[in-house]
């Protein structure tokens, strides 16, 4: 799996990689249509015989105030 995803981000170069304490993979990406191409091409082109287990995307906002 982890040979999948190093693959992708070498393809995808807005995709970004985090893996928590838990082993879990995180992928973070510029939207969920993004996502969908990506996890696309990782079931379909980098590894077929590799089961995902894929959350609900979740969506972090960052605010910036300048004067």
């Amino acid at each position: 799996m982890i040979e999948s995803i190093k693959k992708a981000t070498k393809v995808y170069s807005l995709l970004q990689n985090k893996v928590e304490e838990s082993g879990e993979h995180i992928l973070i990406g510029s939207g969920e249509l993004y996502l969908d191409q990506v996890l696309h091409d990782i079931r379909l082109l980098f590894n077929k015989d590799l089961e995902l287990k894929i959350s609900e995307p979740f969506i972090s906002i960052a605010e910036t105030v300048s004067s």
